[in-house]
């Protein structure tokens, strides 16, 4: 399944108006520009792939309102496509044996499991944000380090090593739950646990000028001397 793509001359000949100040003078490649969003608007539904192959094209957008990608599902997201994950039954996996997330990710119900070894480094050009849901990193990387993106709500699961770095110089918050798990908060980031434990045996880093918030009767934070505490807990 592959989402829709602009066609490279229509993106030069947008591109090219907007650097020229002629984009809002051209009503013909305003009104393409339109069509092609609105369509792009179209690519909402469930999903389901057991062992299947999903494509979304750069500068495309799916959005996923319930079904299960499954780890077989070899997907491909490119760089400034975007898959949106909405619908409390969804659940898509993304693995470093076969999958590619270069796009934007953006978590708004549902689940999403990140597995064996997929890394996934934020840019302008696939950034991450999540304002639900449940997030799961199993022996995974995921990097926020740009302004774009945020983790503002719903949970966070680290496990097996699984890695949640925080560098977008933000607040952050969501329930975070780590076993063995690598957590670090970077670049004058915030993080604010509302609820969950990070266990004692999870390496835990708080870099000078970053902060880590404590606020929810549920929320447990364990740390030890493995641990790099130079910046502020609150």
């Amino acid at each position: 399944v592959a989402a829709g793509k602009i066609t490279k001359e229509l993106l030069n000949r947008i591109m090219s108006a907007i650097m020229n100040n002629t984009y809002d003078k051209d009503e013909e490649l305003k009104f393409i520009n339109g069509l092609f969003e609105s369509i792009m608007d179209l690519f909402t539904s469930e999903l389901n792939s057991t062992g299947g192959k999903f494509t979304i094209g750069a500068n495309s957008k799916y959005t996923t309102t319930a079904g299960t990608i499954d780890e077989d599902s070899k997907v491909a997201i490119e760089s400034g496509s975007t898959l949106a994950i909405t619908g409390e039954n969804t659940n898509v996996t993304l693995d470093g044996k076969t999958d590619v997330a270069d796009g934007h990710l953006a978590l708004n119900t549902g689940t999403l499991n990140l597995k064996n070894g997929i890394i996934k480094t934020t840019s302008d050009a696939g950034t991450y944000n999540q304002s639900a849901g449940t997030l799961n990193v199993t022996g995974s990387s995921l990097i926020i380090n740009d302004a774009n993106s945020q983790i503002s709500g719903g949970n966070v699961n680290l496990a097996e090593s699984g890695e949640l770095i925080l560098a977008n110089s933000k607040d952050n918050t969501a329930n975070l739950n780590s076993t063995n798990g690598r957590f670090g908060i970077t670049n004058k980031s915030t993080y604010t646990a509302t609820g969950g434990t990070i266990d004692k045996d999870s390496v835990v880093t708080i870099e000078t000028n970053s902060r880590l918030k404590v606020n929810g009767e549920n929320a447990e934070i364990n740390l030890t001397k493995n641990d790099s505490t130079l910046g502020h807990i609150e």
